[in-house]
This record gives structure tokens, sequence and C-alpha cells, in this order.
């Protein structure tokens, strides 16, 4: 909760969102709001790549598959 306060990101707008990125779209919001240029598209298309890479990777590796 303190983590959240700082960051100034409700836990509502985080409960859709799997716990392993819950930290980073927190972060990414504060970032978001608090930046003195503007974030373009291709900023935040390849913040959330680059979110969604890593547990992609541990998918495609996991021993099942």
């Amino acid at each position: 909760m303190l983590l959240l306060e700082t960051l100034k990101v409700k836990q509502t707008i985080l409960e859709p969102i799997p716990t392993s990125l819950k930290l980073p779209i927190a972060v990414s919001c504060y970032w978001l709001q608090h930046t003195e240029t503007k974030a373009k598209l291709h900023h935040l298309q390849s913040l959330l790549l680059t979110m969604l890479v890593g547990p992609l990777i541990a998918i495609i590796n996991s021993p099942g598959r």
C-alpha cells in the first residue's frame, strides 16, 4: 500500500493485472504522469513489449512444452 501511495496508483487499477506485472505497470503509470516530456505511442509500445517478453520466454521454455 505504501508503494502504491508513493507511486500515486490506486489498487483498483491494478486488480485485473497479473501479479508479476503490477509493479512495472504501477511504475509506468507514475512515470507517464510525472514526466516532463510526453511519451509517444512507440515509447508505450516498447515498454509493454519489454514487460511481456519475460513471461513469454518463461512460457516457451517451460518443461511441459
